[in-house]
């Protein structure tokens, strides 16, 4: 508060004029006069002045209605002093015609209630139009919201009905407004999402009828149909390549305008990109060699080496990589969603490719073990055979021989000693003669020194025997210390050994041999190497080794191993086999150990 400005006539006034002043100047303020003692020279109350002892002598004075601001108001200081129900404004004046200093203070007290009116008046009003202006607002906010509300209520039910029906086309009109242009975005987004839906399901069943073919041609042509009612292209190509790059097998159908197109140079590099990144590649195609539009192209079938269940000796009907392609004008296949599913097609085409192969490699293979097992039955049978003429031939003809001299020894020994005794001798001849070959004969089914040496000496010895017969130069690498196998680790090494040097012996024309074998942590490798003419593994049936190959493969199958053989006419022919440790030490197979080659 500034202190209140009062006129103040000049010093000119005698005491009693200026008093007078005080008293009847402004009748509408509640003034008082004190000295610099706090008596009251002018008051509201007459009661109240001429307090000094030489006027009244009341002693009534400023000290007794403000006893604890009095200080401060007759400081010789103009100021404000806030009290709990008034305010007094005080402000010292000089004395007319004094000189020596004596001061008065003019009091100005004024209720609170009085002086913040005004004040007051302000917060009513105030607070009247805050309430006006909120009534207001509620009740434009509940217009606005029920402008708002409408149309996100329609588009609420649009959602909820898309949910359970799918897109349905509408006749209500919407907003020109951001409403409008948000259910209108609506509208085409559930276009699009029925669109794709309708695709995904399409894709769902073209999926599930490529995934039911088991031959490769099957599979193509469901995928081609797959494309016609997914893609909107006029050309459909789908490009299989072989090895070396080059296209093994293509197949088409659509519109052969557009064929112009796939060796182009823009083709070209989508094609390799797609195949070297591993995703669908988009290009456009200028019509200076045919039909303007856009190529899509997804890879096929990734370069994986074949499962170690299909050895050597076979060739299973599998593509190394390849492309699936569109051409055409539409807009929609430079789009990412036309990408992305062509892409998915891709892959459940690879996998039924990759699944027809399998079960092309599976036929064969049964066909090769129906061969086998034909051909094993036949070879055990005349084995058998062999064996037969063998003993009757041999050890049953000595035998009888003995015999034979044996009765002449009974018969001659006491009549005629030299010639019994002849007899005897011969009869003996003949019995050590048939052991020698019932001896060969039980070597030939299985050797001895197998049980007795084990692997190493065995194979040496065998080895060293056909050799001296075909005039071999052979070398043999094997460990110095003895090394005893599992039993049906040794007799398989022992008979894919055994079947491969006599292959050498029968078909190679070699003069080198070397045999090896090596004994690792969990591997036993044996190799056989000549330098012989060589042959043709795809091809082994022209020189009469196809069964004895067969059954090498089989038998280190059967371990859980890996017989591989490698050959090339006039390049000589190697065997290398590798069979699990851990397999058959106790006479059973396990069949866990993967091939280290």
């Amino acid at each position: 508060f500034a202190p209140v400005a009062y006129k103040i006539p000049s010093a000119a006034l005698t005491d009693h004029e200026f008093l007078r002043y005080v008293r009847d100047g402004d009748t509408e303020r509640e003034l008082a006069l004190v000295d610099q003692d706090g008596y009251y020279l002018v008051h509201p109350d007459p009661a109240k002045t001429w307090g000094r002892p030489w006027d009244r002598g009341t002693g009534y004075r400023l000290q007794l209605d403000f006893p604890e601001r009095w200080p401060a108001i007759l400081r010789r200081r103009e100021g404000v002093e806030f009290g709990r129900r008034n305010v007094v404004i005080h402000v010292p004046v000089s004395v007319p015609g004094r000189r020596d200093g004596t001061y008065w203070v003019l009091l100005h007290n004024e209720p609170r209630a009085h002086l913040f009116a005004a004040v007051q008046s302000f917060r009513l009003t105030a607070a009247g139009i805050l309430v006006v202006a909120l009534l207001s607002a509620v009740a434009m906010a509940m217009l606005l919201a029920r402008s708002i509300t409408a149309p996100v209520l329609m588009l609420t039910e649009r959602v909820k009905r898309f949910g359970k029906e799918g897109a349905q086309p509408s006749s209500a009109a919407t907003a020109r407004d951001e409403i409008g242009a948000l259910a209108a975005a609506f509208d085409e987004m559930a276009t699009t999402l029925q669109t794709n839906l309708e695709r995904l399901s399409l894709l769902n069943q073209a999926g599930q009828h490529i995934a039911a073919q088991l031959d490769r041609r099957a599979v193509l042509t469901a995928t081609l149909q797959a494309m016609e009612a997914l893609f909107p292209a006029e050309l459909r190509v789908i490009r299989l390549f072989d090895a070396s790059g080059g296209d093994d097998h293509v197949v088409a159908s659509g519109d052969e305008r557009w064929a112009c197109h796939a060796h182009t140079l823009g083709a070209q590099s989508a094609r390799q990109a797609a195949l070297e990144q591993g995703r669908w590649h988009v290009t456009l195609l200028p019509p200076d060699s045919g039909p303007a539009g856009v190529m899509c192209c997804a890879p096929l079938n990734p370069r994986t080496p074949p499962p170690a269940s299909l050895a050597a000796g076979t060739s299973p009907e599998r593509e190394a990589s390849g492309v699936i392609e569109l051409y055409g004008r539409h807009p929609e296949l430079g789009d990412p969603a036309t990408g992305n599913l062509l892409a998915t097609l891709a892959v459940q085409t690879s996998i039924a490719l990759e699944n027809a192969a399998l079960y092309s490699a599976l036929a064969e293979h049964r066909a090769q073990l129906q061969t086998l097992v034909e051909r094993l039955i036949a070879a055990q049978e005349e084995e058998r055979r062999m064996v037969a003429y063998d003993i009757h031939d041999g050890l049953i003809q000595r035998l009888v021989a003995a015999r034979l001299h044996l009765r002449n020894y009974v018969a001659q020994r006491n009549e005629a000693a030299p010639d019994a005794e002849r007899s005897l001798e011969k009869g003996l001849t003949q019995l050590t003669s048939a052991i020698a070959e019932a001896r060969r004969v039980i070597e030939g089914l299985r050797p001895a020194t197998l049980d007795d040496l084990g692997l190493v000496p065995t194979l040496e010895q065998y080895a060293q025997e056909l050799g001296a017969e075909a005039g071999w130069e052979l070398r043999v690498e094997a460990p110095a210390r003895p090394l005893r196998l599992p039993p049906m680790v040794e007799i398989t090494a022992f008979r894919i050994a055994q079947e491969a040097l006599t292959n050498v012996a029968k078909h190679a024309n070699a003069s080198q041999v070397r045999v090896r074998i090596e004994a690792q942590a969990d591997w036993l490798v044996v190799e056989i190497e000549d330098t012989g003419q060589g042959f043709d593994p795809q091809r082994p049936g022209e020189n009469g080794r196809g069964l004895g190959l067969i059954g090498m493969q089989e038998r280190a199958r059967v371990l859980g191993g890996e017989c591989v053989i490698e050959s090339r006419p006039g390049w000589g022919t190697r065997v290398r086999a590798v069979l699990p440790l851990d397999n058959g030490r106790d006479g059973s197979w396990k069949g866990n150990a993967p091939s280290p080659f």
